[in-house]
């Protein structure tokens, strides 16, 4: 199959991006909640140890480990939702947010649409999803406003985990486009989808 033509050339743009509250012990996601916040920059980076054998006084064989990715989520604004899941905040029945120190963080789903050009010079879309991330607390600058607004955006470390699928192995994430796949393209934000070892070629 030649799919030279659908393949990404050029990136841009970041828009809806979703998180699902997962349950390790179950193996579920709850149904994916779009984080409303204004998506500015996503810049995952992958986490890895390099180890490298040596005999004959050479290298002999080197092997990197691939222990997920890790980036900063740039955002105009964090929901309480997404902070209360993913931090361990707490809302207080008064409506105000309590920010708990050194709660436990839990996992959930991460998911977000980019867009791309393709080889064939078309524009196409590209929907990611990481099965097993966490977060940081985020970070938000302050600045007073001068001549016109002075915007602030926070950002957030997350770590995207690798996360076991008998039959398939270690997973990290998986992604899709519009044009190879519409069918599974279209729902793909409904629920955390979830391959099936039987249809790997």
């Amino acid at each position: 199959m030649d799919i030279a033509g659908k393949t990404p050339k050029l990136f841009h743009g970041l828009d809806r991006v979703f998180f699902a509250p997962f349950h390790p012990d179950t193996l579920t996601w709850d149904k994916p909640v779009e984080i409303l916040g204004g998506p500015v920059k996503f810049a995952p980076q992958g986490q890895g140890t390099k180890t490298t054998i040596y005999a004959g006084n050479r290298p002999y064989y080197t092997y990197t480990k691939d222990n997920g990715d890790a980036g900063d989520l740039e955002m105009y604004a964090f929901p309480d939702e997404f902070l209360i899941w993913a931090l361990g905040w707490v809302k207080h029945s008064s409506g105000v947010l309590l920010k708990l120190a050194n709660r436990p963080q839990k996992p959930f789903a991460f998911m977000y649409e980019t867009m791309f050009i393709n080889q064939a010079e078309e524009q196409d879309l590209l929907r990611v999803l990481y099965y097993n991330m966490t977060g940081a607390k985020p970070n938000i600058t302050y600045a007073t406003d001068q001549e016109g607004l002075q915007i602030s955006t926070g950002t957030m470390n997350l770590t995207g985990a690798p996360l076991n699928f008998p039959g398939i192995g270690d997973l990290t994430s998986v992604e899709i486009t519009q044009g190879e796949s519409p069918d599974v393209f279209e729902t793909f934000f409904d629920e955390v989808w979830v391959p099936d070892a039987t249809v790997i070629a």
